[in-house]
Parts: structure tokens; sequence; C-alpha cells
């Protein structure tokens, strides 16, 4: 219940954030990262995902797909119950020299029926059309910070 509560209170500040600021435009991005926690075993317990989405004004739409347990990756325990998806939604607002955001994504693992919540905040910088960020988000009752890099379509 407290999750679902918190992303009540995330998606309603994320449409107010996106009411206040005026960008007027629509591009399309890619983008990747790496999710590590305080883990002992950095290949057991990172993410890898890759992003696709739309960004509108000051609001993006993504459609994420990664990868858990780096460790079986190239084994032969390979497994497509590794493998997750997720929508996510975040909303920017322009700090200065960076942008931050508030994000918020409900997704699940291939071929399991349950589903986890991500809810977040981060910090990007574009540079031109390239662009790199970091994030902290508790997903699936886990805390990770991720970098990452993205690029502008």
């Amino acid at each position: 219940m407290k999750k679902l509560l918190l992303a009540i209170v995330l998606l309603v500040t994320t449409i107010t954030f996106a009411q206040e600021t005026e960008k007027n435009n629509t591009s399309f991005y890619l983008a990747t990262g790496v999710s590590i926690t305080n883990s002992n075993d950095f290949s057991d317990s990172s993410y890898v995902s890759a992003e696709i989405g739309v960004m509108i004004d000051n609001v993006t739409f993504g459609a994420v797909f990664g990868r858990n347990n780096l460790t079986e990756m190239f084994g032969s325990n390979e497994s497509f119950n590794n493998y997750w998806y997720e929508g996510k939604v975040a909303v920017y607002r322009s700090l200065g020299v960076v942008d931050g955001y508030g994000l918020l994504g409900i997704g699940s693992y291939i071929g399991n029926d349950s589903i986890f919540l991500e809810y977040g905040l981060g910090i990007s910088r574009e540079f031109k059309d390239l662009g790199v960020f970091i994030q902290v988000s508790n997903w699936d009752g886990v805390t990770y910070i991720t970098p990452g890099i993205y690029i502008s379509l």
C-alpha cells in the first residue's frame, strides 16, 4: 500500500512539474544504463538496460528492456526469466547546468506474473544530441544507482 501511495504522489508531482515548464518540442531518444546496488557481487546484483522513448515537452515516455544477473549472461544457464521489461514516465525540470527529473515505472520479469514498481530521482546533462544521466531509484524493493548515456534522435 505504501508503494501505491508513493506512486500516486510521484505521479501528481510529475504532472504538476510538467505543467510548469514550457519547452514545446518532441523528440525520440535511445538510452542505456547499468543499475548498481551496494552488494559484494557486482555481476549477480547489477542490471543492464536499453530504453527507447519519446520526450514531449519535458515529459518522457519510455519502454525499457533489460537483464539481471550478469554472471549467467554469458554462461550455459541462460534463462529468459532473467530478462525484464518496464514502462516508464519521467518529468524533467531545468536546474540550471543540469536537468533534474522524477521517474515512475511499472514492469515485470519475462515468464513471471509478478509486477514491480520503480520510482526515483535523477539528473541529466545534454551535449547537443548526446547526454549523460545518473539516477537513484527504488526498484522491486531494492535501491539502485544507475549511470547511463542517451542520444536524442
